[in-house]
């Protein structure tokens, strides 16, 4: 089996306050009633969902990709809460897979943050047993093991999230809790990676930091584009 040659990538962490993430999610709301006429004030996209639209837009708005160029967002998902019956949550091993989400690169620079928003929550919303069922049927039938390909992440943003799991909170004997976290090995990464957690630091209780890789050009123009830098603290 021929193994996986990442390509030379560059990895930054950004921060993004409380504050811009509940300002986030109250727009990409606020947006998505706006589009569908809505009057309705109930809110439907998480934290989540709104900081994956503004990381999938503007690493594609600087990726430079042509309109029609099919771009992807992949989502990693938990199944524990959405089988039935639910695992414990003293479940030992991991039960988690990833979703898909796909858009033209016109479509996310046109659209605003919460229509982008509003397709994540969409397969996050519809994502329920049956469809963990039906891929574990259909993995069984056929097993793979699942590579990266340079290729197709030209395209893509995948978002790992555990802004969820206390990471930060586990004990590691005579060194104690954590102090910070990062991804290590990046021999193994893909371009348009992405990993969003809590920071943390106990003063900063609520901030987002989300670990970025990409080529060392495409790193440049993010860091360049202000109307994404606008959102990091």
């Amino acid at each position: 089996m021929k193994l996986y040659e990442a390509p030379k990538l560059t990895a930054r962490i950004f921060r993004l306050s409380v504050e811009t993430v509940a300002k986030l999610k109250a727009n990409a709301n606020a947006e998505y009633s706006t589009c569908n006429n809505s009057n309705n004030k109930k809110t439907f996209i998480s934290s989540y969902q709104s900081v994956s639209a503004v990381l999938w837009r503007s690493i594609t708005r600087v990726c430079r990709l042509p309109p029609d160029k099919m771009t992807f967002s992949f989502l990693t998902i938990n199944n524990r809460s959405r089988l039935e019956p639910p695992l414990s949550q003293d479940y030992f091993r991991n039960s988690v897979h990833t979703i898909l989400v796909i858009a033209m690169a016109g479509e996310l620079s046109e659209k605003a943050v919460g229509w982008v928003a509003w397709q994540l929550h969409q397969a996050v919303a519809n994502y329920s047993d049956k469809q963990v069922r039906q891929w574990l049927h259909k993995w069984l039938q056929s097993p793979y093991t699942w590579k990266a390909d340079h290729t197709i992440s030209i395209s893509s943003v995948l978002v790992n999230d555990s802004t969820k799991f206390n990471i930060s909170g586990n004990e590691f004997g005579i060194l104690g809790k954590p102090i910070a976290f990062n991804f290590g090995d990046r021999t193994h990464m893909i371009n348009g990676y992405v990993y969003a957690y809590s920071d943390p630091d106990p003063t900063a209780a609520g901030d987002i930091l989300v670990e970025v890789s990409l080529l060392p050009h495409t790193m440049r123009d993010l860091q360049a584009d202000q109307e994404f830098m606008q959102f990091i603290s």
